[in-house]
């Protein structure tokens, strides 16, 4: 009994210490190195670099893709498509806003939004995200944890990102 409690614990520990680390900014601006480093180039500074592009990360189960394009000033379009298997996935569309290494996803049509972690060249959902969001996904799926990175920069990549739900499939997820 108590070696099952402390296992139960171990894993709330180790869980909380990964959604800390996925909301902590990656870039440290006090830090000289990485100071330099947003001089030379060498890392993205969050704040000079607007999210528009495509994301992804291919892995045994599929795609997680998202797209991001601009919605008038300061303001974008996302489409994100999760998947965990040829059949099981989250897919959904909506609006975007960034500040600095945080940007705000809000999915259209349901109760979803989610404050997710962005360094300039990745996206990041935290550990836990709200109970409406399930309504995108299907059963024993979640965006919780969801990572991608930057693969395209510009609107027109953003664009290649293509519905995979029956009713629209082929089309985009980031339409103009």
């Amino acid at each position: 009994m108590k070696q099952t409690a402390l296992l139960g614990l171990s894993a709330l520990l180790l869980l909380s210490c990964r959604e800390q680390e996925a909301e902590r900014p990656s870039i440290d601006a006090a830090n000289p190195i990485e100071r330099a480093a947003r001089e030379a180039n060498l890392v993205e500074d969050p704040d000079s670099s607007p999210p528009t592009g495509l994301y992804e990360r291919r892995h045994i189960s599929g795609r997680d893709a998202l797209c991001i394009v601009p919605q008038g000033l300061g303001g974008y379009r996302f489409g994100m498509i999760a998947s965990f298997g040829t059949e099981l996935m989250c897919q959904g569309q909506g609006t975007a806003t960034q500040n600095g290494t945080r940007l705000k996803l809000v999915f259209s049509d349901i109760q979803c939004e989610i404050e997710a972690v962005y360094d300039g060249r990745s996206v990041r959902m935290p550990g836990t995200v709200p109970a409406g969001c399930a309504e995108i996904c299907g059963p024993r799926a979640s965006l919780s944890g969801v990572a991608v990175s930057r693969v395209g920069w510009s609107e027109d990549e953003a664009m290649t990102l293509q519905s995979r739900r029956e009713a629209d499939r082929g089309q985009p997820l980031c339409q103009r």
